[in-house]
């Protein structure tokens, strides 16, 4: 029961976390629809097929966004991409991606601004 209980918890808040990153990635696409952009294929996460905002390296050498590959784990014995790799939560933050995203961002909104004004 209490295991029940926790799992409730850790899905709202992981509910909450996916939220906020689907309305920050949202508000991304608005702008880089209107610059006709895509993003970089290593920007996008494998599993959520999304703009990574927090971007780990796990085990099997691949990036997943934080939170999905965590919910991933919750629920799997093998590792998304390598089906024959036990599942580890062993992640390393990629800061260098996360800074590259975070600057591929910025530029796409300058760009936007540039050529769309704030009235």
């Amino acid at each position: 029961m209490a295991e029940e209980l926790d799992n409730v918890g850790f899905e709202t808040r992981l509910e909450r976390v996916q939220e906020a990153l689907r309305m920050e990635n949202q508000a991304w696409r608005d702008v880089a629809g209107a610059n006709n952009t895509k993003p970089p294929a290593e920007f996008l996460g494998p599993l959520s097929k999304d703009l990574l905002i927090d971007p780990v390296k796990a085990i099997d050498g691949i990036v997943y966004e934080r939170s999905c590959i965590k919910l991933y784990l919750r629920f799997h014995d093998t590792m998304p991409n390598k089906p024959s790799m036990p599942a580890s939560d062993e992640l390393e933050s990629d800061s260098e991606l996360r800074q590259r995203i975070i600057e591929w961002r910025h530029n796409q909104v300058l760009a936007h601004w540039v050529d769309n004004p704030p009235k």
